[in-house]
């Protein structure tokens, strides 16, 4: 069927593999993330799984990261981000990778 937003079909745009990152700053202590996130041009915090997921998925961000989510907090929005095209990554922790990749 696709994905829509308010009845009409949506594509992806085109965004930069190192865009912006949605990254909870506390994970930039963490040195796999601070050198992950040396790449991209910005990052934002909006403390809202769902909206940063839609973020991605709409192609306002590259990539967003956050660890051990409840699937409520992601399921919905993850759904959309994989019916656009987005990589979608939910480990067995439900940490939530949604976009550029940095395994």
């Amino acid at each position: 069927m696709g994905a829509f937003i308010n009845g009409v079909p949506f594509e992806r745009p085109e965004t930069p593999e190192f865009g912006i990152i949605h990254l909870t700053p506390s994970y930039l202590k963490e040195r796999k993330y601070d050198e992950f996130s040396k790449k991209f041009m910005g990052i934002r915090y909006l403390e809202v799984c769902t909206i940063e997921v839609i973020r991605v998925a709409i192609g306002e961000a590259s990539c967003f990261y956050r660890k051990n989510q409840e699937v409520w907090d992601y399921k919905a929005a993850v759904i959309f981000a994989e019916m656009v095209g987005v990589q979608v990554e939910i480990s067995d922790n439900h940490d939530v990778l949604v976009g550029t990749s940095f395994y």
